[in-house]
């Protein structure tokens, strides 16, 4: 059987190690929502030029005036249903995100709260005797707020 000192040891090491996991897989998702943030604002700046250089192409064949301000109002509806989209897809990816960490952190909570259990209950069952802490040394009287006086010949 082994010595609480080697248990506590191989349980902080454990624990250890199960922290640089959770750090790699939290970094990796952050990474994944980046990539996909990425790919959002690169799609959308495609569409957005796509959009403005075949308005432009309008806009630059109106004959008068009434014909270009008609146009430019019709330009309107898509770029909102544009902005939109785009706000919709990016709380997507955040909600997206968010219930994955979640989830994630509450899988290590769980294997924490199990290995703790597991810990205490070999702590109890090895009926090693626990050093008492060292109680701390009684300071000296003194008025409250100054240093106790020293006595002078």
């Amino acid at each position: 059987m082994f010595s609480l000192h080697e248990q506590v040891s191989r349980a902080t090491e454990a624990q250890l190690e199960k922290q640089i996991d959770t750090n790699a897989a939290l970094a990796a998702g952050a990474m994944h929502g980046v990539q996909e943030v990425a790919g959002l604002n690169i799609n959308m700046a495609r569409a957005t030029l796509e959009q403005s250089n075949f308005a432009t192409r309008q806009l630059l064949s109106a004959q008068d005036l009434k014909q270009l301000i008609a146009l430019a109002g019709a330009q309107l509806e898509p770029n909102a249903r544009r902005a939109f989209d785009y706000g919709y897809y990016l709380v997507t990816i955040a909600a997206g995100l968010q219930s994955e960490l979640i989830r994630f952190v509450g899988e290590r909570m769980d294997e924490t709260s199990s290995r703790l259990a597991l810990l205490a209950s070999t702590a109890a069952q090895a009926q090693t005797p626990v050093p008492p802490f060292p109680r701390p040394r009684a300071k000296p009287a003194g008025r409250a707020g100054q240093p106790p006086r020293v006595a002078t010949r």
